[in-house]
């Protein structure tokens, strides 16, 4: 998984809670949005009670969506789908225990 890197863009916002027993919960979160010849990284980190990364690779095929699946530090799955329009990036996220949306708009 080489590559050129095209660009670097970082974003930041809020992640909030959709699932009953979390709903109503916001926590801050960044997104730092690698640009491949072929991919884009997408590395989020929600702050909730501490730093929780996740690294997903989304096909670079020049939509502007961007969805992948990544292991959670527990070793849970956590599904993404995003879109960058502009400066921001708007989706959604699913987990085993909780799910909702996130907001983020670039720094």
């Amino acid at each position: 998984m080489g590559g050129s890197i095209h660009s670097v863009r970082v974003f930041a916002g809020t992640v909030d809670s959709s699932s009953s027993e979390h709903q109503g919960l916001q926590a801050p979160a960044t997104l730092t949005l690698v640009e491949f010849d072929d991919r884009h990284q997408c590395k989020f980190v929600f702050f909730v009670g501490a730093a929780f990364p996740l690294t997903v690779n989304a096909p670079r095929d020049g939509s502007d969506e961007l969805r992948g699946i990544a292991q959670d530090p527990r070793g849970w799955e956590v599904r993404f789908e995003a879109k960058l329009v502009g400066r921001r990036v708007t989706g959604s996220f699913q987990q085993p225990h909780d799910w909702g949306t996130f907001d983020l708009e670039e720094v």
